[in-house]
């Protein structure tokens, strides 16, 4: 019978297909360090002209990397090698309004002490960027950031992913697993929602924080590592801790070095500005030319309370230019809910069905 590809042509087009819809950059190389194939991710990253045909060699991409020496090892193993020229992603908080500055440069200062650091804000207000940024920005921005949410995951997951497991601790465990605070060492773990841990948890992780010691899921020596702690959480820790849902000590342990990050609608100055990024950004990723910007616009936008402050922005935005019509953004482009600007965030309204 007639078939359309090859066997090994329709691996090669399935294989460059995945390659192609992935967002982390692939690359490969021949043994002369000369690149022979790179996947869209890759050219964004190192920003290259998709028109650009030239070979380039690994290290026009990677300097100061002596790929031949690496590759002429007898057992090769992994080189985490920090590629970005600003080490700082602080440069990525846009911080126009006076709160922002202000948050901005006590973040700087307590990026670089090693104590536990509590980001506490509303959902969509940007505590994994802050994170990220002060990991970057420390001593330890060329180890390894993991970040962790807690609320997703049952207690035996988030135990065996932040303390790893050894080999037969499960049924289908026929090798260890080293957790998240070990392949971190003398870097940063992100705790996100630390709110919603369980009690049991908050125990272990309360004996972890006194003195970098754990043991892994089925075995019974000890593991010390050297890790700084970040926790967010959108709730009231205080407040859980009056009603018995968090641990007082553990509260007392985390809450050493705390940043408050405002919502957007305390934050109106930046309102316009982050809509401009995200414009831009929206069109450097689609490869599409900037809208002209409506004079209306901006006063529509600072108008509304952003109940899903940052991140709803840049998704409302992402949907307008995703829709636009012509070349012009204007608010009419702009689909919002209802909702006005004394409106808090009722967290009871995702109570419930789907439906």
């Amino acid at each position: 019978r007639t078939v359309a590809f090859m066997p090994s042509e329709q691996e090669h087009r399935a294989m460059w297909t995945l390659l192609e819809s992935v967002p982390v950059p692939v690359f490969s190389i021949n043994t002369k360090g000369q690149i022979k194939l790179l996947n869209p991710a890759t050219r964004h990253l190192f920003e290259l002209d998709e028109n650009d045909k030239n070979e380039k060699s690994f290290n026009q991409l990677i300097p100061n990397f002596n790929i031949h020496r690496w590759l002429e090892q007898k057992d090769i193993h992994e080189h985490p090698k920090l590629i970005v020229n600003d080490n700082s992603g602080f440069e990525q908080v846009i911080a126009v309004s006076t709160p922002m500055k202000q948050l901005v440069e006590r973040a700087k200062k307590m990026a670089k002490m090693d104590d536990p650091l509590l980001l506490v804000g509303d959902t969509g207000t940007g505590k994994d960027l802050f994170a990220k940024a002060c990991h970057l920005l420390s001593p330890r921005a060329r180890e390894p950031f993991l970040g962790l949410n807690c609320a997703s995951m049952p207690d035996d997951v988030v135990e065996s992913e932040l303390f790893g497991y050894a080999a037969g601790a499960y049924p289908n465990a026929i090798e260890g697993k080293k957790g998240f605070f070990e392949q971190a060492n003398r870097g940063t773990v992100l705790l996100d929602e630390i709110g919603e841990m369980s009690p049991q948890m908050q125990i272990k992780l309360l004996r972890f924080l006194n003195d970098g010691t754990f043991r892994r899921v089925g075995e019974e020596h000890e593991v010390k590592v050297d890790v700084r702690i970040i926790c967010a959480t959108q709730k009231n820790l205080w407040e859980l801790v009056q009603k018995g849902l968090f641990r007082e000590d553990l509260y007392y342990r985390l809450n050493v070095l705390t940043l408050t990050l405002p919502p957007l609608r305390e934050r109106k100055a930046d309102i316009m500005p982050l809509a401009l990024h995200f414009i831009n950004q929206y069109c450097l990723e689609q490869k599409a030319s900037k809208p002209v910007i409506s004079p209306d616009l901006s006063a529509y936008l600072v108008q509304y309370g952003w109940p899903g402050n940052v991140r709803q922005l840049r998704n409302t935005i992402y949907q307008a230019m995703a829709q636009l019509v012509g070349n012009t953004l204007r608010p009419q482009d702009i689909a919002l809910p209802e909702h006005t600007a004394d409106t808090l965030f009722d967290e009871d309204l995702l109570e419930g069905s789907l439906d």
